[in-house]
């Protein structure tokens, strides 16, 4: 039985290291498991396909900020029959069984004099809001010319609603009235619902609820096929947003109107320090096809799962409920699908759609042994912007203090939490904007630097000046903008050299470029420039 070890930090002397790799916790990669791309706090989404193709769904989100501020709407087809709770371990059950299976690289270390202590482990975590906005009150008794549907509280969750009506007019100005924040911006969105016969569920948490309450939301609508309401998920959708679906049925599926995805094991690539190119070129993958894409991690037969999941501890209160609720899942559907993407909110102008696929099995292996990583040579170190991506019309930058983001003139540079867990940057475009200042200090007390605070979609940003790209500043907990030295195109990512520096002076293979290719203040915020933004209709 293959045990999968959720969270491992290990630091040993060279010397064990080399003297038994076999049975010792050694170099990057813990003999007890193999390295795998965890997305924690991606947005979790398990889809339970019924006999009749009707669709239990369980959806995770995770939000950071004011309890009383949250809020939660999501468009269905149908109403809902029920309404639930569901268990945040089901998903680390799933997520921890099924991800990606790395056979890791050869590790050299032959140019090492000295002992050496290496970390291993997974990688972690993103954050992800599907929608936070003020909330005030209960729900009105006036109702306006909707259809309200009210379901019991559960769990955490109070005045969970139903709202449904023919005038789009008349079901945002209820939720309006009753504490959801719908700006003109969002109106089009609802539109766009409303014509399609949508109705809105909608949840808020009890007065006496704090955000560690939050937990998933399980319902089952009558309306056959699995869909995403990514198009309202925009509205609150942090950059390069981790989205993780599953799927258990009776066969494989797939997504219908998105692209179906495989990483090529080639261009994975770890680096001396055990970081992994993979969450960026996932996400430079996906904007290749302008947001319309998902990976499939794995596709597998529920009785290959099971022993998976068997083979998973996390020694939480609630374990033995979560194993008793998959086993029925699996023992139910035959067959799990598991599909990642990443998707920023200017993107999500197209609901994913999935449908049954003749693919068969998908194991979720890459193999990367063929690999090689010189831990103490200069060969093990990833190039210049290597494991940074900003965007897929964006240069990564090299600075004093790091890598960073050199945004295009239309685009501003924006803090997110990366897949590791830690503060990054990327570019979101100027005016991809539903929410301005409702609620938000904006810009007040914020410093970029060599650049001017922009604020957008009600967050702080920083729009950098000619020669200058954002890095995140500890100090300030931030962005920055600081004096770039060398700028390169996203292909970096793939690591065409394996790893080899392009040089400092003739930026090989056209993939450098020295600094002088920035914009000027003038040219930022004085000059009307396009946007490159796939618009509704």
């Amino acid at each position: 039985m293959r045990k999968v070890v959720i969270a491992v930090t290990c630091s040993l002397p060279l010397a064990l290291l080399a003297a038994d790799r076999a049975e010792a916790c050694g170099g990057l990669f813990c003999a007890s498991t193999s390295p795998s791309p965890v997305d924690q706090q991606a947005e979790r989404v398990l889809f339970e396909v019924n006999a009749d193709l009707s669709v239990t769904a369980t959806v995770e989100v995770k939000y950071q900020g004011d309890p009383s501020a949250f809020s939660w709407i999501i468009p269905v087809s149908e109403t809902p029959d029920f309404v639930e709770t569901g268990s945040a371990s089901v998903f680390q059950l799933l997520d921890a069984a099924t991800r990606p299976t790395i056979t890791p690289p050869q590790q050299d270390f032959s140019a090492c004099d000295q002992p050496m202590g290496f970390g291993c482990g997974p990688m972690a975590a993103m954050d992800r809001t599907l929608m936070a906005v003020p909330v005030a009150g209960g729900v009105d008794d006036g109702n306006g010319g909707v259809n309200v549907t009210q379901y019991p509280n559960v769990g955490p969750y109070s005045d969970i609603i139903l709202v449904e009506g023919q005038d789009p007019s008349e079901v945002i100005s209820f939720l309006n009235t009753n504490g959801y924040l719908v700006t003109e911006s969002m109106r089009p969105i609802f539109e766009e619902y409303s014509a399609e016969s949508q109705r809105f569920l909608a949840v808020q948490l009890q007065p006496d609820a704090q955000v560690k309450d939050i937990v998933p939301i399980r319902f089952h609508c009558p309306a056959p096929g699995p869909v995403i309401p990514l198009r309202l998920t925009q509205v609150a959708a942090a950059p390069e947003m981790g989205i993780l679906v599953f799927i258990a049925a009776e066969q494989r599926y797939r997504p219908a109107n998105f692209s179906e995805l495989l990483v090529a094991p080639e261009q994975v690539h770890f680096d001396s320090s055990g970081r992994s190119n993979y969450f960026p070129l996932v996400s430079k993958m996906i904007d290749d096809l302008g947001g319309l894409g998902f990976v499939v991690e794995r596709a597998q037969r529920s009785a290959t799962v099971q022993p998976l999941i068997d083979g998973v501890f996390l020694g939480v209160e609630d374990e033995e409920a979560a194993r008793t609720e998959l086993s029925r899942l699996l023992g139910e559907r035959p067959f799990l699908t598991r599909l990642y993407s990443r998707i920023s909110g200017h993107e999500m102008y197209v609901d994913p759609v999935f449908s049954p696929s003749d693919g068969g099995e998908a194991a979720g292996t890459l193999d990367l042994s063929s690999q090689t990583i010189d831990i103490c040579g200069d060969g093990g170190a990833a190039p210049p912007c290597g494991m940074l991506y900003c965007g897929d019309v964006d240069a990564c930058a090299t600075t004093a203090v790091g890598d960073g983001c050199a945004c295009t003139a239309s685009r501003t540079a924006r803090a997110s939490t990366a897949p590791d867990g830690t503060q990054t940057v990327s570019c979101v475009p100027t005016d991809y904007d539903f929410i301005g200042g409702a609620g938000m200090r904006g810009c007040d007390n914020v410093d970029c630097g060599d650049g001017l605070c922009f604020p957008q979609n009600g967050t702080a940003t920083c729009r950098c000046a000619e020669g200058a790209a954002a890095v995140v500043d500890s100090s300030i907990a931030g962005l920055r903008c600081v004096p770039l030295i060398m700028s390169y195109s996203s292909e970096q990512l793939t690591w065409p050299e394996a790893g080899v520096p392009p040089s400092p002076e003739g930026c090989s293979g056209g993939r450098g470029t020295r600094v002088g290719g920035g914009l000027s203040l003038a040219l930022l915020f004085g000059a009307s420039l396009a946007v490159r933004l796939r618009r509704r209709g």
